[in-house]
């Protein structure tokens, strides 16, 4: 199962992706801007993601929850204290910069539109 909201949504369990006994490709998504009890952005259980070239950005410390042995994969991503410069991310301290009043587009001074 996965569950998808849109930004600046809220829920009990992963604010903008819930994943549950699932194994998806998630590609070029940014996901910003959602609350939850547990996992702001994103919650996993019991599964197992390869994510590329998205970012996961929230004012929380940890916008990503695992539970149940989900290891999500990140490539060519940036989320926020998790990624490190391995598989092409970028380091999750860095912020991504975003611009714009109506969503979250990355500036020209993005570390991602480089």
């Amino acid at each position: 199962m996965l569950i998808i909201n849109t930004t600046n949504a809220t829920a009990d369990n992963g604010g903008g992706v819930f994943i549950n006994d699932s194994d998806p490709y998630l590609t070029n998504l940014t996901i910003a801007g959602n609350t939850a009890i547990e996992g702001s952005e994103m919650l996993n259980t019991n599964s197992h993601q390869n994510i590329r070239n998205t970012v996961i950005w929230n004012k929380e410390a940890n916008p990503v929850s695992n539970k149940n042995g989900s290891v999500p994969e990140y490539y060519y991503s940036l989320v926020k204290n998790i990624t490190n410069s391995s598989n092409g991310n970028i380091d999750g301290g860095i912020n991504p910069m975003f611009t714009g009043e109506n969503g979250y587009f990355l500036s020209f001074a993005s570390p991602r539109s480089q």
